[in-house]
């Protein structure tokens, strides 16, 4: 009802603006589970708060609708008219790829490639390449951004092994790589036996990295 909706419509926009939850106002967050259609809807609203937080609510809430992930009559066209629709508004765009690369599974590889056809984005082919086995393209994104966002660092982080051996060399070596990610990068190219003097003496000015280096270097005075 027309009660219910705009309650939604104040929660969501308020998980839109503030995505701390420390910053939010509006009760009724547990409340939002059973209203999947209602969200649904009101990702294509016009106010793009309340479109934002429709995404970080399904993100949350880790549910895949089945009006963005599957066919519709043997096409995935209904659902990417709802993406790229949802791609196109700027302010938008960065909730709805954080929720895609939340819950996106392999079997969405031919939805993704519908999607790439319609949109232009760098993020999906980026994720559209992991899919397939190479993680190449993201972790050299990560390994150049000043501060890329929390969901690229996670998948970058998570598929280093799927990377080639001068994208994991970028990451390691990568002059605003956070130290987790780095200290990652470094153990998988020391496990490909690809640690040399270059490397080493990049990574010995960084704090973070003294205990793997000293591991490390232990590890190769030993055998």
């Amino acid at each position: 009802n027309a009660e219910r909706m705009l309650w939604l419509s104040t929660l969501l926009a308020d998980f839109g603006t503030h995505y701390d939850p420390v910053g939010r106002v509006v009760p009724g967050f547990a409340l939002v589970s059973y209203l999947e259609s209602d969200l649904i809807y009101l990702m294509s609203d016009d106010n793009d708060p309340i479109a934002i937080g429709a995404f970080r609510m399904l993100r949350r809430l880790n549910v895949r609708p089945s009006q963005l992930w599957d066919e519709v009559d043997g096409t995935y066209d209904p659902a990417v008219h709802i993406w790229s629709s949802a791609l196109s508004r700027p302010r938008v765009a960065d909730a709805v790829i954080e929720y895609l690369a939340a819950v996106i599974q392999p079997k969405d590889l031919p939805l993704l490639k519908d999607l790439s056809l319609s949109i232009d984005s760098e993020a999906l082919r980026e994720i559209h390449a992991l899919l397939n086995g190479n993680s190449s393209p993201i972790v050299n994104s990560v390994s150049t951004a000043s501060s890329p966002p929390t969901w690229k660092r996670d998948m970058a982080l998570n598929s280093l092994v799927l990377a080639d051996d001068k994208a994991v060399a970028a990451v390691a070596t990568g002059a605003s790589v956070s130290p987790q990610l780095r200290t990652a990068a470094f153990a998988e190219l020391d496990s490909r036996q690809l640690i040399d003097d270059s490397i080493l003496k990049d990574l010995a000015v960084r704090p973070e990295m003294s205990d793997a280096l000293f591991a490390s270097l232990a590890d190769e005075s030993s055998s």
